[in-house]
């Protein structure tokens, strides 16, 4: 008797595994090709899971402006909207030359500081143009001696071996100073002040002197910075001339010290310091009595005058005698007359005293600074 042949289990496994496969294949074929999705839009049954897309940046296509259009607020970068973010603000103490400062900050020396720690530009510097200009011309001159060139510089950066020099090197540097209102000149009788005793200036002599200086009291205690030129004739030994010009600038240094201080407190003194610069001039390049009044003694077109004699002198006589020369214009020109050359080393025993009103670094308002502000008190730009 023959047995019937039995399947071995590893077959029948495949088998059905098989059939499974077939089954699901068609399944999946049906619901594709003949499922009802349903109408666009609608809600997915209850209980059915939500399919939520990942949220992508707006795109957009730079190849054209028909493409390129982004929603409000963004702008179109390589392709993608890119959200328009607003500069940050600066605050107190923070760099501010690539950006703005909050408010109530202003942007000075390129730093945010409070409206209250800037000094700003005085009154006189921001009405009188040329006086503008030649602080401006300073300030570059002393920028020359600075090896940063991105440092911040003003009038007052110089010391006083640098303006010296600077003054030495430029032959334009006393037309530079005719621009500043409001100088003066004081003048010295021959070989005073005596290097080798102390008996002058007697004190009638120093009262008198005081006496003029003091009309220029407001001027010398509002300048940022003072020059306080000493000279002397080109007559004589070059060296003992020096040491007398430096004398007769440390004198007449000291009797400014003594007006702007007059009746003031220690306390008060220390509040106000006196910023001179003083420094003598040699005698190869002497002033000449036809430019001296122009050069030296009037104010400069434009400025604010306060009507004050810049000619001074020890004495009464002294100061009408040269005041009598200089208007003698037929004198003045007769450059081989003996009058002309006496009025020439005159004129040469002088200190040239400069007010400087400015410094060439003070506040300046941006024009975001004003938008700023404008903003703070609730007005337009």
């Amino acid at each position: 008797m023959t047995r019937p042949n039995r399947i071995e289990p590893t077959t029948a496994l495949l088998v059905i595994l098989t059939g499974m496969m077939t089954v699901t294949i068609l399944a999946v074929i049906y619901l594709v090709a003949f499922a009802d999705p349903g109408p666009i839009g609608q809600a997915p049954p209850p209980g059915a899971p939500l399919l939520v897309e990942p949220e992508g940046p707006p795109r957009c296509d730079a190849a054209s402006l028909e493409t390129m259009t982004c929603p409000p607020g963004h702008y179109c970068n390589i392709n993608t909207c890119v959200k328009i973010e607003k500069d940050p603000l600066c605050g107190e103490g923070e760099s501010c030359r690539e950006c703005d400062c909050k408010t109530g900050l202003v942007c000075h020396h390129n730093t945010c500081m409070a409206q209250t720690m800037v000094e700003e530009v005085p009154l006189i510097c921001q009405e009188d143009e040329n006086l503008s200009k030649a602080v401006k011309r300073l300030v570059e001159l002393c920028k020359t001696r600075k090896a940063d060139p991105n440092q911040i510089v003003s009038t007052a950066s110089c010391s006083v071996q640098e303006w010296e020099d600077l003054a030495l090197n430029d032959k334009d540097f006393d037309l530079m100073l005719a621009a500043f209102p409001n100088r003066f000149a004081v003048h010295f009788p021959i070989g005073r002040p005596n290097l080798s005793r102390r008996d002058w200036p007697k004190a009638a002599d120093r009262e008198f002197a005081i006496g003029q200086i003091r009309a220029y009291r407001q001027v010398l205690g509002e300048a940022k910075q003072i020059f306080v030129i000493g000279r002397a004739s080109p007559d004589g030994d070059p060296k003992h001339n020096h040491v007398l010009a430096l004398a007769r600038m440390n004198l007449v240094s000291e009797l400014i010290d003594k007006v702007v201080y007059e009746g003031m407190t220690p306390t008060e003194r220390a509040r106000k310091p006196i910023h001179s610069r003083s420094f003598t001039l040699p005698t190869t390049r002497p002033i000449r009595p036809e430019k001296y009044d122009k050069v030296y003694l009037t104010n400069p077109a434009g400025s604010k005058s306060l009507n004050l004699d810049p000619l001074m002198a020890w004495d009464e006589r002294s100061l009408k005698d040269l005041r009598t020369k200089l208007d003698d214009k037929a004198m003045i020109t007769e450059i081989d007359s003996p009058e002309y050359s006496k009025l020439l080393n005159a004129i040469n025993r002088v200190v040239l005293v400069i007010p400087i009103p400015c410094t060439g670094d003070e506040y300046e308002e941006r024009r975001n600074d004003l938008e700023a502000a404008a903003a703070a008190a609730g007005g337009g730009p």
